[in-house]
């Protein structure tokens, strides 16, 4: 992706550009199951639109497959580091 942001990535080069932010988003949604029997609903849609997204790696440059997958996190880390700052519960 570093190299060539202008080319379409082929299938394992998305896979590696996807898995690591839905590896992370699952993760941390197992957990808070597994403590509190609950789920934070912006990393289940959020991992939702990345594997989504990633749908579309085939026909769009690399730099544009980033670009989408940074914007879906961007809200996910805006509302939860807006509940850490006001002590206020996560979204459930």
């Amino acid at each position: 992706m570093i190299a060539h942001p202008t080319e379409v990535l082929d299938g394992k080069e998305l896979v590696a550009l996807a898995a690591g932010p839905v590896l992370y988003l699952l993760g941390h949604n197992a957990f808070r199951l597994r403590m509190t029997g609950s789920l934070w609903k912006a990393r289940v849609v959020s991992t939702a639109l990345i594997i989504t997204a990633s749908a579309f790696g085939a026909t769009l440059p690399a730099l544009a497959i980033w670009a989408i997958l940074v914007a879906i996190l961007i809200p996910v880390v805006v509302i939860e580091t807006r509940a850490r700052v006001h002590g206020a519960p996560l979204i459930p």
